[in-house]
């Protein structure tokens, strides 16, 4: 994703780092690591491969960059001249290529001349530095084939990167390929005038990655944080209830069918101390759950609960914060838990991160738990 215009990418820059410092309240000084892991690279730790392309390509304090790249630095309120301190915030660095542009208008005027009227895809995360207004220019290639009497999707088109900044390629590189195969194979069927089954491949894997982006969304308004007593209560009651529907299951099966079963846990393990037996996981959560704080959870669903449950865990003060939180998944109407996953903080290297350490789903609904766990590690990358 490149921008095209250098003051527009800029002004975009400011807005979302005053964004991150407004969430950050706290502590601002943190604010430029969240706007680096919302919007340049969300992974961590940070890729080594990245690390070692900035270091090289644009040695030095800001190096070669433009934009954010470039990085921020903290500016010290300090008195004006009218005696009131200015408020100290994060600014960008300067940068090169300062006050270059091109506007839509520009580029549909030259692109046909210029590239003979070649296939342009603009490809961006959803949370990249590089917004949708930053992007604006490149529009001026489907202006250009409308002029030229060729349909403007022929020529240019679009690609939005759900859940991604502006390494997408790392954060998520099989959607990405997906996304680039499918362009590719559709500029070749508009120039071959074949249909191929490639394509329909291509467009199932972009819809599928897609479709598991919006379902991790819906679940996002149903989670809440859990209270000590709630949690231990719940999970300790589907353990009981899936050790019951375990024996049960197992009284139905053929004495072969039970070797077979006996042969694929392992020889000496009894049905009931098998760790991968969903109700031994749910009584070892419930276990795991007196560590959680006891004070009362609000009972309020939404994604911005979790998250504060979870910042608290790695915010300032945590040495005397909680260190665990227990995130509940409910129905649709809210009135009933379908699935439980276990968080605790980590100490790496002097920092604070977030792991899941387990995750339980109800007897009724056992893969919700699945679906959960995605929900929660989007908003853990969103924490830490």
């Amino acid at each position: 994703s490149v921008a095209g215009s250098t003051a527009a990418l800029g002004a975009e820059a400011e807005r979302l780092m005053q964004r991150a410092e407004a969430a950050m309240s706290t502590s601002p000084e943190e604010a430029a690591t969240c706007f680096w892991l919302r919007h340049v690279c969300g992974l961590k730790p940070q890729p080594a491969c990245l690390t070692e392309a900035y270091s090289e390509s644009f040695p030095g304090l800001g190096g070669g960059r433009w934009g954010p790249l470039a990085g921020f630095y903290w500016d010290v309120g300090r008195k004006t001249e009218q005696g009131v301190a200015a408020e100290s915030r994060w600014r960008l660095r300067g940068s090169v290529m300062e006050g270059w542009q091109m506007d839509r208008a520009e580029v549909a005027a030259s692109y046909w001349d210029a590239s003979g009227g070649a296939p342009l895809m603009s490809m961006r995360g959803e949370h990249d530095f590089v917004t949708t207004p930053c992007v604006e220019a490149w529009r001026g290639a489907a202006d250009a084939a409308a002029a030229g009497g060729v349909g403007g999707a022929a020529v240019f088109s679009e690609a939005e990167i759900q859940g991604c900044s502006h390494n997408a390629h790392l954060e998520n590189p099989d959607l990405v390929a997906a996304k680039l195969r499918l362009w590719l194979l559709k500029t070749d069927e508009g120039i071959s005038g074949i249909r191929s089954a490639a394509v329909d491949a291509a467009a199932q894997l972009v819809a599928k990655n897609e479709a598991e982006e919006r379902a991790v969304r819906e679940l996002l308004g149903g989670i809440r944080p859990l209270s000590r007593d709630e949690a231990r209560h719940i999970l300790a009651t589907w353990s009981s209830e899936l050790a019951w529907e375990h024996h049960g299951v197992r009284s139905l099966l053929s004495p072969t069918e039970r070797r077979f079963l006996e042969q694929a846990r392992g020889p000496g393990v009894a049905s009931h101390l098998d760790g991968r037996s969903p109700s031994r996981e749910a009584y070892r959560l419930a276990s795991w759950a007196w560590g959680l704080s006891d004070e009362p959870s609000d009972g309020a669903c939404g994604a911005d609960g979790v998250r504060k449950a979870l910042q608290r865990c790695v915010g300032e003060g945590c040495d005397v914060g909680p260190r665990q939180v227990a995130i509940g998944l409910t129905s649709d109407d809210h009135s009933t838990l379908l699935a439980i996953a276990c968080v605790e903080a980590d100490e790496i290297k002097m920092h604070r991160s977030l792991c899941i350490v387990g995750a339980a789903g109800s007897p009724e609904c056992p893969d919700a738990k699945d679906g959960l766990v995605r929900a929660l590690r989007r908003l853990i990358a969103d924490v830490v």
